[in-house]
C-alpha cells in the first residue's frame, strides 16, 4: 500500500455550514475540528509505507479517528459507522457529509503498522506539543505517577492446559508453514491429542490422588513429545525460526527438566527451586497466547497481564495532562519504570521539577538517581521495619538489616529484612529486633558499629538486582561482624547462635538519602506537598470506567500500550478542551453534610 501525502485540508463547505448550525461553540467535536484536526501530518508516516500499491487512506486522519474511538470506547464497524453517519465526527475530521467511510479493516491494518513501526507515540507527543504551543503544558512543573495492573485479554491456563496449548499452536503453526514436513514426520495420533484446545477438566475426569496421578502422565508425556519434535527441528532452520516454536523451546525450559538416558528420553516436571537453579526462573511464559503477559499479586489477589505507568501534570493553575503512559510486565516493580519515564519526558521537555509517587517508585537509588536528571522525587519510603522475613519482596528493600550465610550472597541474591534462615520467624518487638538506625555507619572508613559498640569485621561491595525480570544491578554493601563476638552478645539471636556465625547486615550506597527522607515525610511541609499525588488516582479510574476497564481488548505488549496511549490522547483532548471553555475541576472534594452546617471553609482551609 502506498502513500501520497496530502494535507487534510479546510473543513467542507457542507458540512461547515451544518456543523456550525447544530454543534454549539464549545462542543468537544466542534473544537477538535476547529483547532486538532492536523495535529499529525500524512508525511509523518511517510516511513511506514510502500512508494508502490494501491494509494492508502490518510494516516493522519486515521490517526485522528482512532482516538475518537478510544473516547467513546468503540469497536472497528461501529467507529466506522460514526463516521459515515455521525455529523460531529465529520466535522471533527473535515469529511464531506457524503463521506461513504471506508472497510473497518483498514483501521486494524493501521494500528498494525504503527505497532511494527514503534510508532504508536506520534499522536500522542505530537498532542502534547501543540498543548505546549497553547501554553497549557510547559516543563520543570510538578508531575505525579501511578500504576495500575491490566488484565490480558487471554484465558487462564493451568500447567497441563499450557504445555498441551502450546504444543497444539506449533503444530498449528508449522502446518501453514510446511505441510509436507508436518505429514511426512509427526505422528498422526499427536492430531487427536494436541489437533484441538483441550480442557484439562475434560482430560482427567478423576479427583484426588488418582487425578493428580493421572495429571502428572498427560504432563510428562506432553513433555516428551515437546522434546521430540524440538529434535527433529534441529535440521529444518525455517521451522525453527517461527514464533510458535521459540516460544515451545521457552515453555519447555521453563517447565521441564530433560533427563538424558541410553535410551530413551525422561522428563521431570521443573520446580521453583529447580527453575531458579537452572536460570529459568524470571520471565515465566502463562499462556502460548500472548507471551508477553505475567502473572502477579497484589493486596493478595493474583492477575494476569500488564501493568500500567500514567504520569500526569499536577500544577494549580493547569489542566492535569497525561504526559506519559507505558506498559511493563505485571510482575516488575515500579520503582524500576522511573528511569524511562524520566528519559520519554526529558526528550519532550516536560522533565518536572517535582515528581509524585508513592511507596513503589521511592527508594534511596530512585531518589539519587532521579536528583541526577535535576528531579525532586516526592514520596515517603518505607518505614523501617522490627519483622523478620527472608521472603521479604517489597520493592524498597535496600535500608533493612539482613542475615545471611556468606556462601548465599550473590548478584541474584533476594532482598532480605533481618531473617534467620531461609524461613525465620517473625521478631517480637524487643531489643533483639536490630533495625539499621541503631547501628553507626562510616561510608568513608567503611565501617560500622553495632548497638554493643563493636566494630564490624569487613565490609564488602556485592551487587543487589531491583525486583522482577531484567532488574538493574546496583551496587550494595555486605557489613560483616566476628563470629565469636556475636556468639557471645546478649543481643544475639537464636538463629545465630545455632549456625554458630555472625551478623550480617545489607546495606545500600544510599542508606542516608533513605533515612534523610524517613525524616522529612513526617513533616507537614511534605505532607502538604505530597497530597497533590491522590489526583492521579482518579485518572486511572476515569481511565477504567470511561474507557474499557482494566481488560485490554488486545494481546502483546506493544497493541497494549498503543491502545492505552490512544485512551490517553482522548483525555488529554477532553481535558484541555474543557480547561479552555472555563471548565476548572475542583481541587477540594466538599462534603455536603460539611457544607450544610457550613464548614466549608474550616476544610479548605486544612487541606491548603
Amino acid at each position: 500500500m502506498s502513500l501520497t501525502p496530502k494535507p487534510i485540508g479546510p473543513i467542507p463547505e457542507d458540512t461547515l455550514l451544518v456543523g456550525q448550525q447544530v454543534l454549539s461553540e464549545d462542543n468537544l467535536y466542534r473544537i477538535i475540528g476547529e483547532q486538532y484536526a492536523e495535529v499529525v501530518k500524512d508525511e509523518d508516516f511517510a516511513d511506514f509505507y510502500s512508494h508502490t500499491g494501491q494509494p492508502g487512506y490518510s494516516p493522519a486522519r486515521l490517526s485522528l479517528i482512532t482516538v475518537l474511538q478510544a473516547m467513546e470506547h468503540l469497536s472497528d464497524r461501529v467507529a466506522i459507522h460514526m463516521v459515515r453517519t455521525r455529523i460531529d465526527w465529520k466535522y471533527a475530521l473535515h469529511l464531506p457529509l457524503n463521506d461513504p467511510g471506508f472497510d473497518p479493516s483498514v483501521l486494524c491494518e493501521f494500528r498494525g503498522r504503527l505497532v511494527e513501526g514503534e510508532a504508536e507515540r506520534k499522536f500522542f507527543d505530537a498532542l502534547l506539543e501543540k498543548f505546549k504551543e497553547k501554553g497549557l503544558l510547559k516543563g520543570r512543573g510538578m508531575q505525579r505517577t501511578d500504576s495500575l495492573q491490566l488484565l490480558g485479554a487471554v484465558r487462564v491456563l493451568n500447567r497441563l492446559e499450557l504445555v498441551m496449548e502450546t504444543l497444539r499452536l506449533v503444530l498449528e503453526s508449522m502446518v501453514k508453514a510446511d505441510v509436507e514436513w508436518v505429514r511426512g514426520n509427526v505422528p498422526a495420533e499427536w492430531f487427536e491429542t494436541y489437533g484441538e484446545w483441550n480442557e484439562s477438566e475434560r482430560l482427567v475426569k478423576e479427583s484426588g490422588p488418582q487425578g493428580k496421578a493421572a495429571t502428572g502422565r498427560f504432563l510428562k508425556q506432553t513433555g516428551k513429545d515437546g522434546f521430540r519434535l524440538m529434535d527433529q527441528l534441529k535440521a529444518e532452520s525455517e521451522l525453527r525460526e517461527l514464533e510458535a516454536v521459540k516460544t515451545l523451546e521457552k515453555v519447555w525450559g521453563q517447565q521441564y527438566r530433560r533427563m538424558e538416558t541410553t535410551e530413551v528420553v525422561e522428563v521431570e516436571l521443573s520446580t521453583k527451586e529447580s527453575r531458579r537453579a537452572d536460570g529459568v526462573d524470571q520471565e515465566i511464559i502463562v499462556t502460548p497466547h500472548d507471551v508477553d503477559v505475567r502473572y502477579s499479586e497484589k493486596r493478595g489477589e493474583g492477575s494476569t497481564g500488564y501493568k500500567l505507568h500514567l504520569t500526569e501534570t499536577a500544577e494549580e493553575d493547569a489542566p492535569a495532562l497525561i504526559t506519559d503512559l507505558e506498559t511493563v510486565g505485571g510482575q516488575e516493580y515500579d520503582g524500576g519504570a522511573l528511569e524511562g519515564i524520566h528519559e520519554r519526558l526529558e526528550e519532550r521537555g516536560l522533565l518536572p521539577e517535582d515528581h509524585l509517587g508513592d511507596k513503589g517508585y521511592v527508594n534511596g537509588n530512585t531518589i539519587a538517581e532521579s536528583h541526577d536528571r535535576g528531579v525532586n522525587l516526592v514520596g515517603p519510603v518505607q518505614e523501617a521495619s522490627v519483622h523478620q522475613s527472608s521472603e521479604q519482596t517489597k520493592p524498597e528493600p535496600e535500608n533493612r538489616s539482613v542475615v545471611k550465610q556468606e556462601q548465599e550472597v550473590s548478584e541474584s541474591s533476594v532482598d532480605l529484612r533481618e531473617g534467620e534462615g531461609p524461613k525465620a520467624a517473625e521478631c517480637k518487638p524487643t531489643e533483639s529486633c536490630l533495625g539499621l538506625e541503631k547501628f553507626q555507619f562510616d561510608f568513608e572508613q567503611r565501617t560500622a558499629i553495632c548497638p554493643k559498640e563493636i566494630e564490624s569485621a569487613r565490609w564488602v561491595t556485592t551487587i543487589r538486582r531491583d525486583r522482577g525480570p531484567g532488574g538493574i544491578g546496583r551496587e550494595a554493601y555486605l557489613l560483616y561482624w566476628d563470629k565469636e563476638k556475636c556468639l557471645s552478645c546478649e543481643l544475639a539471636l537464636p538463629s545465630l547462635i545455632n549456625q554458630q556465625r555472625g551478623r550480617i547486615v545489607q546495606l545500600s550506597p544510599h542508606h542516608e538519602i533513605t533515612e534523610q527522607r524517613r525524616a522529612e515525610q513526617q513533616t507537614k511541609e511534605f505532607r502538604k506537598k505530597y497530597r497533590r499525588r491522590s489526583g492521579v488516582e482518579a485518572s486511572l479510574s476515569a481511565m477504567v470506567r470511561g474507557h474499557g476497564g482494566r481488560r485490554t481488548r488486545y494481546r502483546g505488549k506493544a497493541k497494549t500500550r498503543a491502545h492505552y496511549l490512544r485512551i490517553g490522547s482522548a483525555m488529554n483532548l477532553k481535558r484541555a478542551i474543557a480547561w479552555e471553555n472555563g471548565c476548572r475541576p475542583k481541587r477540594v472534594r466538599v462534603v455536603r453534610m460539611k457544607k450544610a452546617l457550613g464548614l466549608e471553609r474550616a476544610m479548605r482551609l486544612g487541606w491548603r
